[in-house]
């Protein structure tokens, strides 16, 4: 039996130990002969596997295979298996009737797996992560998701950049909802972190979002007497609705007039201003008129649906305002559209 005052880790010792030099030349060889470019791998991995996967159509968003969400298989689909990080083809598959392929006899190690573009088989959709990674171990089966979707979210801030007629999708908070501006219903303004922008066509009717919603819409971009828009929109099934609003974003009347370009970040979001004088309007119906808050003047305009809820006796020269509404451009001249009566606040002229 071991002493009772002896360790039955001897080693490993508190303080200094007359082991210590040794182990610190230790570790500095090892340390020098592993930044050595000149020396081999301890080890290369040696043995096979399987990697499988199926291709769908993600019809419901959520990144898993589920049929009664809307989601379909994509078969006669060409997938490669491919050196990582490279180009080079090791093998090749074509998806089944429900959209499964299979490499087999895989070396081990990391792969990727490429689907090959064809839009006679997929249309318009596109795989958002392709190529995919695959870790193959020993005589093991890799499993690999790979879905499409109408689109790959991105920043309105950089879709406003895209040519005309560039399939665009965005996920954002919506800030005037369907009604808003039209009554057919067939328009709506939402915005992400970095800009606002306006989706228009039939198809968006039917969701009725309004305010608060976050939905992801996929379409083309296109103008309309200079204002980018996304058109022949398809709404994404994933819609949260009933979301906190949106804050709108502080500007003077001098930085509206300014935005005189579609790109502006500013265009399509939702804006405040804050104490402005407003003159009167010229007619009860669909109009413009300028308003100050002294820092220059910029237009404001009650447009189709909400120049009847916001009636032109809102407004009293005399007074001041906060006015709250989404800043669009016609012909490279921005205006402020407030959408309700509730984003005119009468406020004190001075601060």
């Amino acid at each position: 039996m071991m002493p009772s005052t002896m360790s039955p880790f001897p080693l490993r010792m508190t303080g200094r130990s007359r082991f210590a030099p040794i182990f610190a030349a230790l570790s500095l060889a090892a340390f020098v002969a592993a930044c050595d470019p000149d020396v081999s791998p301890t080890f290369s991995p040696t043995g096979r596997g399987a990697v499988t996967g199926q291709l769908f159509f993600d019809g419901d968003n959520n990144n898993l295979f589920s049929p009664i969400g809307g989601d379909t298989a994509l078969r006669c689909v060409v997938v490669q298996l491919r050196d990582r990080g490279t180009s080079r083809v090791l093998a090749t598959d074509t998806t089944d009737s429900l959209g499964f392929f299979l490499f087999d006899s895989v070396q081990v190690g990391t792969h990727d797996v490429f689907v090959v573009r064809d839009t006679a088989v997929t249309g318009r959709l596109v795989f958002c992560t392709n190529p995919a990674r695959a870790s193959v171990f020993n005589r093991e089966l890799a499993y690999v998701n790979l879905f499409a979707k109408l689109g790959c979210v991105r920043r309105v801030r950089d879709i406003k950049a895209d040519p005309l007629g560039t399939s665009v999708t965005v996920l954002g908070v919506v800030t005037a909802g369907s009604g808003t501006f039209r009554t057919q219903g067939d328009n709506l303004f939402l915005q992400d972190a970095t800009g606002g922008i306006q989706a228009f066509g039939s198809a968006l009717t039917p969701f009725n979002l309004q305010a608060g919603d976050t939905v992801e819409i996929t379409g083309d971009l296109a103008a309309f007497n200079g204002q980018l828009q996304i058109t022949n929109p398809r709404v994404a099934a994933t819609i949260r609705r009933g979301g906190a609003p949106a804050v709108p974003v502080d500007r003077t009347t001098a930085q509206l007039e300014a935005a005189k370009t579609p790109t502006n970040a500013d265009i399509g979001r939702l804006i405040r201003v804050r104490r402005a004088r407003v003159t009167m309007f010229a007619t009860a119906t669909t109009s413009n008129t300028k308003f100050n808050d002294g820092s220059g003047e910029a237009t404001l305009r009650r447009d189709g649906a909400n120049a009847t809820r916001i009636p032109t006796t809102t407004f009293d020269p005399a007074k001041c305002y906060d006015i709250t509404g989404i800043l669009t451009i016609f012909n490279g001249a921005s205006q402020l559209q407030p959408r309700s009566l509730a984003d005119v606040v009468e406020v004190s002229c001075t601060p």
